[in-house]
């Protein structure tokens, strides 16, 4: 069987994917099992000219290395490179000098299909001053100074993140064998449902309500937290509970503070070796407290400070459903505003 543009037919039914959306999330739905699209997965980063840095089918977690655009646009005669070059140039105003892409597979609620999830990790380099920044949905974080720091032209735009994982996604179901019509209808008419519902408790506090049972909550959480630009210190599945470190610096609840509060959340750091270790100490007196956050690695437990951690816990409800909520280190509930602002961040994509 053949599809328009003269491929073969991965699966037996390609027709059979639909795009699922709930909140800030979108899934790509697949009647085939995980073990039949994992190999196909890996040959399609190959495709599009990224090498896979991280594979592990037990966790169904898959990740590329840093690549960056000039990367790319330099392949324009090197086999799949130039099929990413076009497309890559139109959103140019608005993508960073370097990603990496993480696809996640799970089984899906049907037995014999998968749920496939796409989220990636852009760094920008600040103009003129070297800077390397982390760009999260909810804005730049400044992650230090380059090695290599040059001048470089400013980047000026919106991300466009989410069209980047939704074309992702759109040539993906393309290698899985769905004709490319079919393909963008399926992208432009995702199936949308409600997942998640903020719930107030007598306390002030917040808790969120997932409708999925534990195991599926447990692993959109984990996506949330991903996207969201959240480090996760360590987790605990048998219990529920991610840990989530913040910067060594002061939160407060007061409302001069509150405005800069998502500057003192942790987000994800380059795992490079060589990304990890810019800073430059002899400027660090005149920046302003964004630039002086401390960022960490995940082993790192030593050199946190306890009461900078948060526990992210989901908990299964009676009604077949699943409940997260935030508490402190010690495992109380946290009833800050801050705590607050976590969950409704979660809310937003789940």
């Amino acid at each position: 069987q053949k599809q328009e543009n003269g491929q073969s037919n991965i699966l037996p039914n390609p027709e059979g994917m639909k795009i699922v959306k709930a909140g800030a999330q979108r899934w790509l739905v697949v009647n085939a099992p995980p073990e039949k699209i994992w190999p196909v997965l890996r040959d399609f980063w190959l495709d599009m000219g990224f090498a896979v840095k991280k594979e592990n089918p037990e966790t169904g977690v898959m990740e590329t290395e840093w690549i960056k655009e000039g990367d790319l646009k330099a392949g324009d005669n090197k086999g799949a490179l130039d099929k990413f070059d076009a497309w890559l140039d139109s959103l140019a105003s608005g993508t960073a000098n370097r990603k990496k892409f993480r696809t996640r597979l799970d089984r899906g609620l049907q037995e014999g299909t998968t749920e496939i999830y796409m989220t990636h990790r852009s760094v920008d380099t600040a103009p003129d001053d070297g800077k390397e920044k982390v760009r999260t949905p909810y804005g730049v974080v400044d992650n230090g100074y380059r090695n290599d720091a040059k001048t470089q032209p400013e980047t000026k735009g919106d991300s466009k993140d989410d069209e980047l994982d939704a074309e992702l996604l759109r040539r993906l179901m393309v290698k899985l064998g769905v004709a490319e019509k079919r393909a963008k209808e399926i992208i432009a008419t995702p199936v949308n449902q409600k997942r998640a519902e903020i719930k107030k408790e007598a306390d002030g506090s917040a808790s969120l309500e997932i409708q999925d049972p534990f195991d599926r909550a447990w692993r959109r959480v984990g996506l949330a937290l991903d996207i969201i630009g959240f480090v996760i210190e360590d987790k605990d599945r048998s219990n529920g509970i991610y840990f989530v470190k913040y910067a060594d610096v002061d939160i407060d609840d007061s409302p001069k503070k509150k405005k800069g509060i998502l500057d003192s959340l942790m987000f994800w750091s380059d795992d490079d070796k060589k990304d990890k270790q810019e800073k430059d100490n002899s400027q660090n007196k005149d920046k302003p407290l964004s630039e002086k956050l401390k960022f960490w690695g995940g082993s790192d437990k030593e050199k946190t400070n306890p009461e900078k951690q948060y526990r992210i816990k989901v908990v299964a409800s009676d009604n077949g459903g699943s409940r997260v909520v935030i508490e402190y280190q010690d495992g109380k509930r946290n009833t800050s505003s801050t705590a607050n602002r976590i969950i409704t961040l979660l809310y937003d994509q789940l």
